[in-house]
């Protein structure tokens, strides 16, 4: 259970997403069942998601409001990751009029200029939301957490991306949108065990190692020592993320070109053994 849930007295309710042609998607009537429970509150939507990577289309987005609609459940829309957006896919905000008026009342926008802009350390984000009655109690709670004051680099770090990054940003875009179609092909035609989901959003590239039949921690151990590439293991993303990795491909392409290299290194150790 994630610490941020216990440290606030609250449960959390894991819902694994289902894995169809090589891409996550949504169980709706599942997730109309577990929402009907009374004790679930609020739900967290990341989009883009990560580690998947895949943007949630409107009509998803929409279905999945109207079923928080119509069992009062607060939904926090984590969209820290849709500024980084590829040309065959732009993300919707869950605070988009496209979701209607009903949104309004209980959604929460969580937003950040930290990913996209590279700006983790300035450890600053913001909250958006419609609903005036819904504002006060976030600031009520900011209030009694004595989190609601910001580092000022933070914000003039965030002001200054948002306000004069848009050039730098879409060519970093689009320098990332040739990243992951390199790393995909590449996967795809000289590593087929390896399996990628393909990323619609996000720098992230989320690798299913399953066919290698190995546990979490020798495809950890093996990796680093037949392949010497170290991943973020996919099991400290949830139960749900056992066999997988997740390569950040948000590097300079000679250092991504070397990352795939060393992967197909261990492959070829692994199946030699």
């Amino acid at each position: 259970m994630p610490p941020v849930s216990v440290d606030n007295q609250r449960q959390f309710v894991e819902f694994p997403l289902v894995q169809r042609e090589g891409q996550y998607v949504i169980d709706f009537n599942r997730l109309d069942a577990v929402m009907a429970d009374s004790q679930n509150k609020a739900i967290i939507v990341c989009n883009p998601h990560n580690p998947g990577g895949c943007v949630w289309t409107t009509t998803e987005l929409q279905r999945l409001q109207d079923i928080a609609n119509a069992h009062h459940v607060l939904v926090l829309a984590d969209e820290i990751h849709d500024d980084v957006a590829f040309s065959d896919n732009l993300p919707v905000s869950m605070l988009s009029d496209l979701m209607g008026s009903e949104a309004a009342s209980q959604t929460v926008l969580m937003k950040s200029a930290t990913k996209a802009f590279n700006l983790a350390g300035v450890k600053c984000a913001f909250l958006a939301v419609k609903n005036p009655a819904l504002l006060a109690t976030l600031k009520h709670a900011a209030a009694a957490e004595a989190i609601e004051e910001v580092n000022t680099l933070g914000v003039v770090a965030t002001q200054t991306a948002y306000e004069q990054g848009a050039q730098w940003l879409t060519e970093v875009n689009a320098y990332l949108e040739e990243n992951r179609n390199l790393a995909y092909e590449y996967l795809r035609e000289n590593i087929p065990m390896i399996r990628p989901m393909y990323p619609e959003g996000t720098y992230l590239m989320w690798l299913d190692f399953m066919a290698y039949d190995l546990s979490d921690d020798e495809l950890d151990e093996k990796l680093r020592s037949l392949g010497h590439i170290c991943l973020n293991r996919g099991i400290d993303y949830g139960q749900t993320g056992s066999g997988f990795m997740r390569l950040n491909f948000a590097v300079d392409r000679d250092v991504l070109k070397d990352a795939l290299q060393r992967l197909k290194a261990f492959d070829t150790a692994v199946r030699k053994k």
